[in-house]
């Protein structure tokens, strides 16, 4: 009896030892042309960004973020690359659109 129900306990019990040690939920949010002032949560007077002030309130509110890059396309592809934008061939925004 035991040899039947023991495979089964052992199967159903590792997802609840497994979610015990899980790592927390990181979100990272990204806005063009966003200052550092320009929410809620960083003292903008006129600028009302609920949500945001919500989450800064209820998690860690890190400060010191620096950009890959001072525009947006190369600093996304640093984001989602984890490397220097030189290092993956997108140094400058698109500008194509200006030829």
């Amino acid at each position: 009896m035991i040899q039947r129900f023991l495979p089964l306990l052992l199967f159903f019990s590792g997802p609840a030892l497994a979610r015990e040690n899980a790592s927390p939920n990181f979100i990272l949010c990204m806005a063009d042309d966003l200052g550092w002032g320009d929410s809620g949560f960083n003292g903008h007077p006129k600028i009302i960004t609920p949500h945001l002030d919500d989450m800064a309130k209820a998690g860690v509110h890190l400060t010191r973020f620096y950009a890959g890059a001072p525009v947006c396309s190369p600093t996304r592809g640093s984001c989602l690359t984890g490397r220097n934008p030189f290092r993956y061939g997108v140094p400058t925004a698109n500008t194509g659109h200006l030829r």
